[in-house]
């Protein structure tokens, strides 16, 4: 592909993110007509444009470049479809060109969202070293919550918050136990800005971040774990009653939950837990959010693994329907645990099974 195409493609959208506000209505569909264009050479193309453009251009014009940047940086790190490793690399490679603009000394507000904004990137990274890129996440929170005070910034101070907490929740260096501890601590402070009625959505995602830690505890005792996990999620559930990308997630953590449960009769709560996850499906569907839709077939594959009325034999049928159905988005090359789990228990029923959930929701923020 000629790179004056990248070149034209990456002004239009840059055009678009300005004229639009940054509208995902008008930002998505350009992205998926030039899915070709979104790949690790276009991050470069945006770095090299960069570059140039922010040399020659008047400064009240590099601002305003920059935060179309940073604002295309956002969109293209929850943009879900394309080639999700390269959607990251050039998120990343956005952040880092904002932040030749938006200095700690001349736009701090903007300086320490971009961080929060690359904490996120890290996280979701697919492309390097995993425990490299939840170090860098880490580190960018910390950098931010250096300056950001609750007081000054309450909302991007628990913004921050939540993304450390979620980065410990991923922690692949020190202990796990005490990373999950440090996680539950994080996600706690946030409400501290966030509650039901200042920031609704935000208080909801924190507190199912909260119940997925909680799921997967160390310290304590698992039952209780457990039932804290799905009392979080049910205050999420009162709040949030109708389908959403907040009830989706916590319906899907929920459906966790009751699978893991220890306490009430097991053959009960795998069916609340097959309830939860149906529900999830009708946010997460094949054609809008295919991973997750996967996700969601993989655990429910499981569920089935497990059960044993009416009929376990049904119930086995049930289990390959539905790993056949998570590997028309899981292929072989994919390395991560569902994939893995699907393709094995697709072959047979294995008995060492990986049930996922959502491991947690960072928070971008964008340019107002």
């Amino acid at each position: 592909m000629d790179e004056q195409d990248y070149l034209n493609f990456l002004e239009r959208v840059l055009q678009t993110v300005g004229e639009t506000q940054n509208n995902p209505k008008f930002v998505y569909p350009l992205l998926q007509e030039n899915l070709d264009k979104l790949n690790k050479h276009f991050a470069q193309i945006l770095k090299a444009w960069a570059d140039r453009n922010f040399q020659i251009i008047e400064n009240e014009e590099v601002e305003e470049t920059a935060g179309r940047i940073m604002d295309f940086s956002c969109l293209i790190q929850q943009f879900p479809f394309g080639n999700r490793a390269s959607n990251i690399e050039i998120a990343i490679m956005g952040h880092q060109q904002v932040l030749r603009i938006y200095t700690r000394e001349t736009f701090l507000q903007y300086w320490i969202r971009t961080h929060i904004n690359l904490a996120d990137a890290y996280i979701k990274r697919i492309e390097g070293n995993k425990a490299d890129n939840i170090e860098k996440a880490i580190a960018a929170c910390q950098k931010a919550l250096q300056i950001c005070t609750r007081k000054a910034f309450p909302q991007d101070w628990a913004n921050a918050y939540n993304n450390l907490g979620l980065a410990y929740f991923e922690r692949i260096e020190g202990e796990k136990a005490s990373n999950i501890e440090r996680a539950i601590n994080n996600y706690k402070k946030c409400f501290q800005v966030y509650t039901p009625e200042t920031f609704p959505k935000y208080w909801a995602r924190t507190y199912s971040n909260l119940a997925t830690t909680y799921i997967i505890r160390i310290e304590g005792k698992k039952k209780d774990n457990l039932e804290k996990a799905i009392d979080a999620l049910k205050k999420v559930l009162l709040v949030f009653n109708s389908p959403s990308p907040v009830w989706a997630m916590s319906q899907t953590n929920l459906g966790s939950a009751y699978y893991y449960r220890i306490e009430g009769d097991k053959e009960e709560n795998l069916e609340k837990a097959i309830a939860a996850l149906k529900k999830a499906l009708q946010v997460y569907t094949y054609e809008t959010i295919p991973q997750k839709w996967a996700m969601i077939q993989n655990n429910l594959g499981l569920i089935y693994t497990d059960k044993i009325k009416p009929n376990q034999a049904d119930n086995l049928e049930k289990t390959v329907e539905y790993f056949q159905q998570a590997l028309r988005v899981y292929t072989y090359e994919d390395s991560s645990i569902t994939s893995r789990a699907s393709r094995a228990s697709a072959l047979f029923v294995s008995s060492e099974r990986k049930f996922s959930i959502c491991s947690g929701v960072s928070f971008i923020i964008e340019l107002f």
